[in-house]
């Protein structure tokens, strides 16, 4: 939502999205602000300033009704959310475009993402605290492709705990950083992962990522296990396993290597529980999957299969449905046509056209009056009927 705020004065000061009388309403409406570009009133980013805010200190007759004029901006809405941590395809709907966003909320989508090794976090990426540490150098490449067999195809899924889910209107992440008992068990849901695959095992010599520095105290840990017996207890689908002596949460019913198996692995690789002076590897994987997958479950799940633990340290989604990040030129076949034509706008040129819109600055123009993100969305998308950043 945050994205879509700062997009929506852009979109609403161009004729792309905008009729030449609608222009000229919004124009005299701003006409008595001392803040000539575009400003959305509202919700705002932190350090922004409200509608409220901008009229402060102006004379009532210089004030500008932000409530009037947000009312005149275009329509804008999101076809489904990227984690904090994640880029990649998000596709926006512009006006009439939004009554066509709940097809994507229904669609496959293919991610690429990179998990590290060693180390669990309360939210199963960098984003969190470590929750735990775990043995890793007994993980090898051919641990984790004999592993992947068991996430391919129909699983049951239970959301992690810290999402967006939501349950009588408060998020799941609420619930959890609160430590409020759940008013009713998490359901697991039933989601398709068509493909995944390991595309690289990089040792820690050749990457550039290192454990979160935050960790959870000893109470939080505490508290942390509570939660996810609760989950486990109350949850179809969900399973609270034995994991180097600690009970850890695999939100689908893959079980971690038995006893025999880690202590064969451990000892022919003298694992050791790191301690973050050393770095272990990283693996990416690339999969596709139906809608409501969480990627960082998978990349949790894996890790608690190979007798270890693992994060989501990056996350691009690359595809949704027929829109896809890549923007190669390679001749397309007739049933691939519809997807070479679905690219994706580079968010770079949006965002240095919004630094100057936010910093009241003049956006350059060609001859016939368009911007530089202007252009870019008419050569990808000459009929302006689809478009996706």
């Amino acid at each position: 939502m945050s994205l879509l705020t700062r997009l929506k004065p852009l979109f609403s000061s161009s004729r792309l999205f905008m009729a030449a009388d609608q222009l000229e309403q919004l124009d005299k409406s701003l006409a008595s602000s001392s803040r000539k570009k575009l400003a959305y009133p509202g919700p705002t980013l932190p350090g922004e300033r409200t509608g409220k805010d901008r009229n402060k200190g102006k004379a009532r007759g210089e004030r500008t009704n932000w409530k009037k004029v947000s009312k005149m901006y275009v329509k804008l809405g999101s076809g489904g959310t990227l984690d904090p941590l994640a880029d990649g395809v998000l596709i926006v709907g512009v006006g009439n475009g939004t009554k066509d966003l709940p097809q994507f909320l229904n669609c496959t989508k293919t991610y690429r993402t990179t998990g590290l090794l060693g180390c669990e976090t309360d939210s199963y990426d960098a984003e969190g605290a470590i929750a735990r540490l775990a043995p890793w150098k007994h993980v090898t490449r051919a641990l984790l492709l004999q592993n992947l067999e068991r996430f391919r195809g129909e699983i049951m899924q239970t959301p992690p705990i810290y999402s967006a889910l939501k349950i009588d209107g408060k998020a799941l992440y609420e619930y959890a950083r609160q430590n409020i008992p759940l008013p009713r068990p998490i359901e697991s849901r039933k989601v398709t992962i068509s493909a995944i695959d390991l595309t690289a095992f990089t040792p820690s010599t050749e990457h550039r990522f290192k454990f979160p520095e935050k960790r959870l105290d000893e109470v939080q840990v505490a508290e942390r296990q509570k939660m996810l017996a609760l989950v486990a207890s109350s949850t179809e689908g969900a399973n609270l396993v034995e994991v180097n002596g600690s009970k850890e949460l695999s939100t689908t019913s893959v079980q971690p290597l038995s006893s025999a198996e880690a202590d064969e692995a451990e000892q022919s690789a003298g694992a050791e529980v790191t301690t973050g002076d050393e770095i272990p590897p990283t693996f990416e994987l690339e999969m596709t999957v139906s809608s409501g997958t969480y990627v960082r479950s998978v990349v949790h799940d894996l890790g608690i299969a190979v007798g270890s633990a693992a994060h989501v340290v990056v996350l691009t989604r690359t595809r949704q449905g027929a829109f896809v990040l890549d923007d190669r030129n390679e001749v397309a076949s007739p049933e691939q046509e519809i997807d070479r034509g679905l690219r994706c706008v580079d968010w770079s040129i949006m965002e240095r056209a919004l630094e100057k819109l936010e910093a009241d600055e003049e956006i350059e123009k060609d001859d016939e009056g368009w911007a530089e993100w202007e252009l870019e969305i008419l050569k990808k998308w000459p009929d302006q009927s689809k478009v996706a950043l």
